[in-house]
């Protein structure tokens, strides 16, 4: 019932869209832009309830506000959830987007949400929703005119095909590369981690390998996951950009904590070393200070090892010294590489789909 109600919706926006600005005494073009999306926002707030809860709201603006310096045309650019459980997010004309409650339940970081953010900017910014729909000029503006005065009662079959056409195929390849290439760029610049362009993308495919392919809704303009993550990728790597996915879902975050005279290593809150020796303290940080740096989620469990270093038994991770006997009493190098390893098998399986599609 709901993508029904997506797609009626947005039959009706189309229509608007093309005779509005087919219109030669609707003023200038940015103006008329932003008149259509006026009129496609009071359709879209008149069927779907938008959340209020300051909270949410807060944290979806202040992402949102990161990335804007980044846009280049001046509409007046806002965002606004619609309490729906679907995840989805789409942008319509004049500089607005939209996402749902859902998608808010879905990301796993503030780096997640402003890839997602940056993604919906980058369609605003470029006019991808007037591109593609230039594109669907198939169509008579004569036929739209009818179906605009009937309200889509008097013409059922040819809206449906309208809305096949024009619709519910999302944008083209190279608007939705595009994009990505803008929106992944906004990330960076706005300060967040590159990487979660990776991982929300991986999240969406495993989603959807989660269960049976449905109907997104209209507005899902998030087809071919795996051949956009690989072109994410690469965009990062040629770009000489840190891809570190624990930054982008806060996963494997080493800690110290000192109470009643031990010391306690963690990962992830999970204790994995601890000690009364009161000479563990600096040790301890020493070790966590390595993880920090050297522990990601693309790590191997061969790739954490205890070795003969120079006649002492050395924790090596990806080649480099994390810990070395001698070592306070009690304490085992090998017990602190095997709980490592946990903590990352745990970590992993936030993402999973990453290793299966690498």
């Amino acid at each position: 019932m709901i993508i029904m109600r997506f797609k009626k919706m947005a039959v009706s926006a189309i229509f608007l869209l093309f005779v509005i600005f087919c219109s030669p005494s609707w003023g200038d073009e940015l103006s008329r832009e932003i008149a259509l999306g006026n009129k496609v926002a009071s359709q879209i707030e008149s069927n779907w309830p938008i959340v209020s809860d300051p909270v949410k709201v807060a944290r979806v603006e202040m992402v949102f506000n990161r990335l804007l310096p980044y846009v280049s045309r001046p509409l007046p650019y806002e965002v606004k959830i619609v309490d729906l459980e679907m995840i989805n997010a789409f942008c319509i004309p004049g500089g607005r987007i939209y996402v749902t409650t859902g998608l808010l339940n879905f990301v796993r970081s503030d780096g997640e949400l402003a890839a997602i953010l940056g993604h919906e900017l980058a369609h605003a910014d470029k006019n991808h929703v007037m591109i593609q729909a230039e594109r669907s000029k198939k169509l008579s503006l004569a036929s739209l005119a009818i179906i605009i005065a009937s309200q889509g009662q008097a013409a059922a079959a040819m809206m449906a095909g309208i809305a096949q056409i024009a619709i519910t195929n999302g944008y083209s390849r190279d608007l939705e590369r595009e994009a990505d290439l803008l929106g992944v760029s906004m990330v960076w610049k706005a300060g967040y981690p590159p990487a979660a362009y990776l991982t929300v993308m991986e999240g969406l495919a495993e989603d959807q390998m989660k269960r049976p392919y449905t109907d997104p809704g209209i507005f899902m303009s998030h087809p071919r996951i795996q051949e956009r993550i690989e072109f994410i990728r690469q965009v990062i790597k040629d770009n000489r950009w840190p891809l570190s996915r624990k930054k982008a879902l806060k996963s494997l975050i080493p800690s110290v904590e000192e109470d009643n005279g031990r010391v306690y290593l963690s990962l992830d809150g999970n204790i994995i070393w601890t000690s009364s020796d009161p000479e563990s303290s600096e040790l301890f940080y020493g070790i966590s200070e390595a993880l920090e740096r050297h522990l990601e989620l693309e790590t191997s469990p061969h790739d954490l090892q205890v070795v003969q270093v120079g006649g002492a038994e050395t924790l090596v991770l990806s080649g480099r010294k994390v810990a070395q006997e001698p070592l306070p009493n009690g304490l085992s190098l090998m017990v602190l590489r095997d709980n490592i390893v946990q903590a990352l098998t745990e970590a992993k399986r936030k993402n999973p789909v990453a290793e299966y599609l690498n």
